[in-house]
C-alpha cells in the first residue's frame, strides 16, 4: 500500500491532456452559503464556461476538494482568467500545453482566524481620572490671583 498526493496525480493528468490549464485551491470554511458568495466574485469568469453546468461544478469541487481544474483553449486564455481572479482565498497555478508548471501563478490564502467570529468578554471601561486642579485653573486661571 501506498499513499499518494492529490496534486501528484492532477498534475501527471493535466502533462498528459496536452492543454493549458489553471489549477485552482480554494480553502473552505464551514458557512457554505458564504464560500459560493466569495467564488462567484472571485472567478467572475464562472459563468462564461462552456457546457451546462460548468460553473456549478467548478465550485462545488473546489468546496469539496479544495481543488478544480480549468481547461484553456491556448496561453492567452490562461493568462485572461488568472488575471481576472479577484481576493486572496482562491490561489492559481498555471500549467502549459506541456504540462510544464509556469512562474506566474497565484497563491491562495486559508481564511484567517483572525477574521472569524469570536466569543470575547466585553471590555470594562476605566474611568479617566480628572485632575480637579486643572479643571479649576482653566475657568479661573487668567483672573485668578495667587
Amino acid at each position: 500500500m501506498e499513499a499518494l498526493r492529490l496534486l501528484d496525480i492532477v498534475t501527471v493528468a493535466i502533462k498528459r491532456s496536452g492543454r493549458w490549464m489553471l489549477l485552482l485551491e480554494f480553502w473552505p470554511t464551514d458557512d457554505e452559503e458564504d464560500d459560493w458568495s466569495w467564488l462567484g466574485w472571485t472567478l467572475p469568469w464562472l459563468p462564461v464556461l462552456r457546457g451546462d453546468h460548468r460553473n456549478v461544478c467548478v465550485c462545488t469541487q473546489l468546496r469539496r476538494h479544495g481543488l478544480a481544474l480549468v481547461a484553456c483553449e491556448n496561453e492567452e486564455e490562461a493568462r485572461r482568467l488568472l488575471d481576472q481572479i479577484q481576493g486572496y482565498r482562491v490561489g492559481a497555478t498555471v500549467f502549459t500545453d506541456t504540462g510544464e508548471k509556469t512562474s506566474w501563478g497565484l497563491p491562495g490564502n486559508p481564511p484567517s482566524s483572525k477574521s472569524e467570529k469570536k466569543r470575547t468578554r466585553p471590555k470594562k471601561v476605566k474611568p479617566r481620572k480628572i485632575d480637579f486642579r486643572l479643571i479649576h485653573g482653566t475657568f479661573n486661571g487668567s483672573r485668578a490671583k495667587h
